[in-house]
């Protein structure tokens, strides 16, 4: 990993590099000084951001070199504004009051208020002159008040159906409107083996294992969401993580709850049966008509590989 991020950074165009700037209460601070995040982003020396830069470690994760990687292939390096690579919380507070540190961006916005959500989309607006926010349309959440309702979903046990319709709702959104769906277009993920041996974080993990069984359920061929996402630029995926990614990991928290499911054949979210004691074998469809679909399709794919393997 360490090799591949080292190849991804040193392939940047001349000029470039990836610096960062400390913020605290959402204006720019000096290093050495209190700061509370940390946004890196590739700069060239003939930008004037007006705000103090320090040369960033190089201690990326592998998806967000990926990301970085993607960016230099599509030449967007040298044709976009800078653009934030990765944004980090300084926790250090809720450390020396002998708190367990939050790991996770949900938990890190959903423990704050709307305040952080504003400085944080200021501060990427900043940074960058494109910004990743202005071209497509927002979500029926306002993204100020995003922490807020992050916090008061998490907090429920359970999910009605309304519930899961607007995550239903918000995932699509998230996907084609947000433009997260590009990921799987990397050649690293295209496929599920694929981005299985990579050396990912659990988030970015679980996050790309949504998105593979939304796009493309485990009990389907060709996937169920078609989207030209080429007018999606590579240098705004990273920041649109930033700040839609915990709704990603909110979706997965009910995941891992089983308060909700993915549909194993048209990739909806669902609520299954609250009890299955009395069922003969987990439910992995989100309707009877999904379930005689699937089962359709496997037959069929059963018996073209029977005919394949009896011509061979």
């Amino acid at each position: 990993m360490r090799s591949f991020c080292g190849r991804v950074i040193s392939s940047l165009p001349q000029f470039f590099d990836v610096d960062q700037a400390f913020f605290m209460d959402g204006e720019p601070t000096e290093l050495g000084k209190e700061f509370d995040c940390t946004i890196r982003m590739v700069t060239n020396i003939h930008y004037h951001l007006h705000i103090p830069l320090h040369p960033a470690n190089k201690d990326f994760t592998f998806l967000e070199c990926l990301l970085l990687k993607e960016a230099v292939r599509a030449k967007e390096i040298e044709t976009c504004s800078p653009f934030a690579v990765s944004v980090q919380f300084n926790l250090r507070g809720r450390k020396e009051a002998g708190k367990e540190l939050l790991r996770s961006s949900l938990e890190v916005l959903a423990s704050k208020d709307e305040r952080l959500m504003e400085n944080l989309l200021r501060n990427l607006n900043r940074v960058s002159r494109q910004s990743p926010f202005a071209d497509v349309p927002p979500l029926d959440i306002s993204l100020t008040t995003l922490p807020c309702y992050l916090k008061s979903v998490s907090e429920q046990e359970a999910l009605d159906k309304p519930s899961v319709d607007s995550l239903n709702e918000i995932a699509l959104k998230l996907i084609i409107e947000m433009g997260l769906g590009k990921l799987l277009t990397s050649p690293q993920l295209t496929s599920r083996s694929k981005s299985k041996r990579l050396p990912l974080t659990r988030e970015d993990r679980s996050r790309i294992s949504l998105l593979q069984d939304v796009i493309k359920p485990p009990y389907n061929i060709r996937p169920k969401i078609k989207v030209d996402f080429s007018p999606v630029r590579w240098s705004h995926i990273p920041a649109r993580l930033f700040v839609y990614g915990p709704l990603l990991d909110l979706i997965n928290l009910y995941r891992e709850k089983r308060v909700i499911k993915v549909c194993l054949n048209c990739g909806k979210l669902y609520r299954p049966y609250k009890y299955q004691t009395f069922l003969r074998e987990p439910q992995h469809y989100c309707s009877r008509p999904c379930k005689k679909t699937a089962e359709r399709k496997r037959r069929y794919q059963r018996d073209k590989e029977g005919e394949r393997t009896g011509h061979n």
